[in-house]
């Protein structure tokens, strides 16, 4: 059993904490190369030469990524198998949602989600107090605030000894305070706080062995800021969490002459610790994680490498004119004319064209091959990303773009797991909020109003164990409007209309105003609804009416052949003319070349 006022096992646990963050030293390295590599030449910390990155493609598909999989904030659901709970579970609902907007979750998430492309999402969620409220008139109570903070992976420290996440000992991150705030607060040890010190610069912990912090990518001269530069102290401390012994410590980030913690407080929560982590590739008998950043880094260098190179060989590229030494006068009679002028030459063989440089072809080639194998390696990102037609029809690119939302699923249900433990978190705080009273309101679709919702500090009537959180998996995928509008358009053709006979004889049909509006809404058409008139009439007997998907309806289907139309297409088109081939006259249009050419 650790015990926090023994200074021998406060010792050693700081010894094993050091021992640790050493050991994650060519991580942080990688993280920190990788995001230089992400931010190309805009990071460069001096007027060195740095690689430029004319194209890409890691910034381009992080953007996809994130979009796909934190687009927007998570909705909550809060089921339960007790029926006399159900409209409890509502208003609950209506309040953790309401939190999560106000706590602006959603940008903290797209953070987590980022950092995990990287090397590994840490996200540090729980209380801490704020101003004093009064319930009672007269008698002050303290508040509490619910925080979700992600944390830098160059702070974070766990248990590197441990075989798998389950089995940690220690987990912990390391921030910096007020030197004159905690020395001066009463809520920390007098004796830790008398052996507080001051934030360097260049401290140790501050720069580990390989060299410098992530968040010095850009910043220059971070290092040379001198102490009267620095209009407040800092000190650096650690929260290390115990999962075995259920306690947070807060220890002084001094040497190893530490002797007793700042504060040791018990954790309550639902999970093991108030960190929360995120990866998406695991690696046998390793707790560090495959990032998809390091997977694509290499062959992100190749595809710039090659454009550099092409950019550099176009840059060269020149065209001169020759002619035979003594033919000055016939030389400059084709300098001076116009194009498609007439000119008379003696000899018209005498002056010439000569090209030099240019780029490659073979290299051109290469290097759209080199996207193209990008592309796959990270999930046919042309379809994640709707980048462009993958196919010839429609109903094709739809069956790829399933089987690309397939080969994501694996992250998709990474983050949808993460999420759903840190909500859990915050629900079980708010739950076990002894002092707040919460207001919202929710939706009652049955009767098309808005509900109240107050839930007071002792309304509890059941457990928390009594309920579930769930999220809706793509309600964290980001869609436009213009994306809502055709999966609304596609809904009505394609479901309503053909069951439109049955939906009448149930009494649904179609309130053809609320679409438009919607509509005209969601495409940025605000002139449809200035087209279109509505008028009250009574409705006919749609029962006995023709319904537009009626059996007697004739169709005619097409196949239209598109050669070239998709990405894919058009750089195999442009690789066999670079390889000397000659394409057919219907795939160079698609290229914009005048055909024969």
């Amino acid at each position: 059993m650790f015990n926090p006022d023994d200074s021998v096992q406060l010792q050693k646990l700081i010894k094993s904490l050091r021992a640790s963050y050493r050991s994650l030293d060519k991580h942080r390295q990688k993280r920190r190369e990788l995001i230089r590599d992400f931010t190309g030449d805009w990071s460069a910390q001096s007027d060195s030469y740095v690689e430029k990155m004319p194209v890409n493609m890691l910034a381009l598909t992080f953007d996809v990524y994130l979009m796909y999989l934190a687009g927007n904030s998570p909705r909550v659901i809060l089921p339960t198998f007790r029926e006399d709970l159900m409209p409890f579970a509502a208003n609950m609902e209506a309040v953790i949602n309401r939190e999560l907007e106000a706590i602006e979750f959603d940008r903290t998430l797209r953070r987590w989600v980022m950092e995990a492309m990287f090397c590994m999402g840490v996200l540090k969620c729980g209380i801490t107090d704020s101003e004093y409220v009064e319930i009672i008139p007269g008698q002050p109570q303290p508040g509490q605030e619910y925080f979700c903070d992600v944390i830098d992976f160059d702070d974070f420290v766990f248990d590197t000894q441990a075989k798998s996440w389950d089995k940690i000992t220690f987990i912990g991150d390391r921030y910096k305070v007020d030197y004159d705030a905690v020395r001066g607060s009463s809520d920390y040890s007098e004796e830790a706080r008398k052996s507080l010190k001051v934030a360097e610069q260049g401290d140790v912990w501050n720069s580990d062995s390989s060299g410098g912090r992530a968040d010095e990518i850009g910043i220059d001269a971070r290092r040379q800021v001198s102490e009267e530069d620095v209009w407040k102290k800092t000190s650096w401390v650690w929260d290390i969490c115990l999962p075995e012994e259920g306690l947070i410590l807060t220890v002084a980030d001094n040497s190893e002459d530490v002797t007793k913690p700042l504060k040791v407080v018990e954790y309550q929560g639902p999970a093991t610790s108030p960190y929360h982590t995120l990866f998406f590739t695991d690696v046998p008998s390793s707790t560090m994680p495959l990032p998809p950043g390091q997977v694509l880094k290499s062959l992100n260098k190749a595809i710039n490498s090659l454009y550099r190179k092409l950019i550099d060989q176009a840059k060269r590229q020149k065209t001169l004119a020759s002619y035979r030494e003594g033919e000055e006068v016939e030389a400059e009679k084709i300098q001076r004319a116009g194009d498609g002028e007439l000119v008379g030459l003696s000899n018209p063989d005498s002056v010439k064209e000569i090209k030099f440089g240019g780029a490659a072809q073979e290299n051109m080639a290469f290097a759209i091959q080199l996207s193209d194998t990008f592309s796959r390696l990270a999930g046919n990102l042309d379809a994640l990303g709707g980048l462009g037609p993958q196919s010839e029809t429609f109903k094709q690119d739809q069956m790829i773009h399933s089987t690309a939302s397939q080969k994501a699923a694996k992250m998709t249900r990474e983050v949808v797991d993460g999420t759903t433990a840190i909500i859990r978190d915050l629900a079980f705080n708010i739950w076990s909020d002894p002092y707040r009273t919460y207001r919202t309101s929710r939706r009652i679709p049955e009767f098309d109003a808005e509900l109240e919702v107050v839930v007071e500090p002792d309304d509890r009537p059941a457990s928390f164990e009594e309920f579930d959180v769930k999220i809706e998996p793509y309600s964290m995928s980001y869609r436009s409007p213009q994306q809502r509008a055709n999966e609304i358009t596609r809904v009505i053709t394609q479901l309503v209309m053909p069951m439109m006979p049955m939906l009448q004889q149930q009494g649904i049909g179609v309130d053809s105003q609320q679409l438009f509006e919607i509509l005209s809404k969601y495409m940025s058409l605000p002139e449809l609804n200035q087209i279109l008139t509505y008028q009250q009439t009574e409705g006919p007997d749609l029962q006995n009416q023709p319904s537009p998907g009626s059996p007697n309806t004739k169709r005619t289907y097409e196949h239209v052949s598109r050669p070239g139309a998709t990405r894919q297409g058009h750089n195999q088109i442009m690789q066999q003319i670079l390889a000397g081939g000659n394409p057919q006259e219907s795939e160079r249009a698609v290229l914009g070349r005048p055909t024969g050419v």
